[in-house]
């Protein structure tokens, strides 16, 4: 038995449209994945522009930006300047105290020229302004200081000390400080 002539012929014709077809049928699948690829490397390359426009425009924000937070740090320091003037020439001493246990956070610089201490030497301990109040005004302004959290202000008068051991009349005028959610938060008081 053996295979024809002609039905060898038939088979490899069959192989051959068949190989054909399928070369047909890869070339097709080849050439829509380069334009698949095109299309991904086209979109990339415009979203890399597109960044980069992005890119560009986020720096010039940040260089408007920075200026402007320079200006304004120029315009702070040349406030806090103006304001330590006027605080070291001023013939009141201002203080803040925390509400909740009445330690001095802060105390302005002309409490040396008035009184002869330093801000150190007021802020390092936390009673040493009672200790420098006159013993025997010592009672009455405790006395007062406990009633302050009900009242918005108060004003009182005492002796207070010296560096030089000398005791000096002050009229303090006091002012709670309060949070938005009505928490009482400092005391803040000028010395006169």
């Amino acid at each position: 038995s053996g295979i024809s002539v002609n039905s060898a012929l038939e088979e490899f014709r069959s192989i051959r449209l068949w190989v054909h077809a399928a070369t047909a049928a890869i070339a097709v699948a080849l050439i829509l994945v380069f334009f698949a690829v095109l299309r991904t490397i086209e979109a990339g390359q415009r979203r890399t522009t597109e960044l980069a426009d992005h890119n560009r425009q986020l720096e010039d924000r940040v260089q408007q930006r920075t200026a402007e937070l320079t200006r304004l740090l120029g315009e702070k320091d040349a406030l806090a300047g103006f304001m330590a003037k006027i605080l070291a020439s001023s013939p009141a001493i201002l203080v803040t105290r925390r509400a909740e246990d009445g330690v001095i956070t802060y105390v302005s610089p002309n409490v040396s020229g008035i009184l002869g201490w330093s801000t150190d030497d007021v802020l390092k301990d936390p009673q040493f302004w009672d200790r420098q109040v006159h013993p025997q005004d010592l009672p009455a302004l405790q006395a007062e200081q406990a009633a302050l959290p009900g009242r918005h202000s108060q004003s009182r008068r005492y002796r207070l000390r010296r560096k030089d051991g000398q005791y000096r009349w002050i009229n303090e005028d006091l002012r709670q400080v309060r949070e938005e959610t009505s928490n009482l938060v400092e005391i803040g008081s000028a010395h006169v």
